[in-house]
């Protein structure tokens, strides 16, 4: 009876502590048409377009996704970052936010928006601000990305972005061989943190010398 009650006790506690060391968070990703940095004039308008994506198996039903640019309250940073417009046109705009709510994504499926904002004249040069992205199932559990904007005199030419397509070829490249579907895949969604050309070749490149696929080891 002891030796029951003992498994019975250790069942309860992985039940209780494993099930939510186990949640990875929702399949949600957000990514970004641009570099690490976005670079700006002050006062003159860009859009910023960002994609919001289902990559999971379950439908994520009535979610916000939310923007918050830099104020007082968020990172201590100046507000010297404004929206000036949002799309889909149902976008809610207060303050420093920028929000959806009632966003729902079936497997596969993306929600993409493009923000207009301004970094306001008279800025300092060289000041990086900090804007931050989010898609909130649940207040508990959520994926939130940041992006850089810098305000520059005047911006240089757009980096090379990396598209998925583009992945296979590169990784034929560096490794000599086409990839196979769950390495296309670990590649590919790598672009959400590094898509600029020279950076992601170069961290597949550190990759293959560390014997690695991104999601396998190397066969000799």
């Amino acid at each position: 009876m002891k030796q029951i009650l003992a498994i019975l006790a250790v069942a309860a506690f992985i039940g209780i502590f494993g099930a939510s060391g186990a949640n990875a968070g929702p399949s949600l990703s957000i990514t970004y048409d641009g570099g690490s940095t976005t670079q700006m004039v002050p006062g003159k308008t860009y859009l910023m377009k960002f994609n919001v994506k289902n990559y999971g198996t379950r439908k994520w039903e009535n979610f916000q996704v939310k923007f918050t640019l830099p104020s007082g309250s968020y990172l201590s940073q100046p507000d010297s970052l404004e929206h000036l417009s949002a799309v889909p046109a149902s976008a809610k705009m207060e303050d420093n936010l920028v929000w959806w709510d009632g966003v729902s994504l079936a497997p596969g499926k993306s929600f993409p928006v493009t923000l207009g904002v301004r970094v306001k004249a008279g800025t300092k040069i060289g000041t990086n601000l900090t804007l931050r992205a989010q898609a909130i199932p649940t207040d508990n559990d959520f994926v939130e990305k940041t992006f850089t904007v810098k305000a520059v005199r005047t911006v240089t030419a757009k980096t090379d972005i990396v598209a998925a397509s583009e992945v296979p070829g590169l990784f034929n490249g560096v490794y000599g061989r086409m990839p196979t579907a769950s390495e296309k895949a670990y590649w590919v969604g790598r672009l959400g943190d590094k898509n600029e050309r020279q950076p992601f070749i170069g961290a597949m490149q550190y990759a293959r010398n560390k014997g690695s696929t991104g999601v396998g080891t190397l066969s000799q």
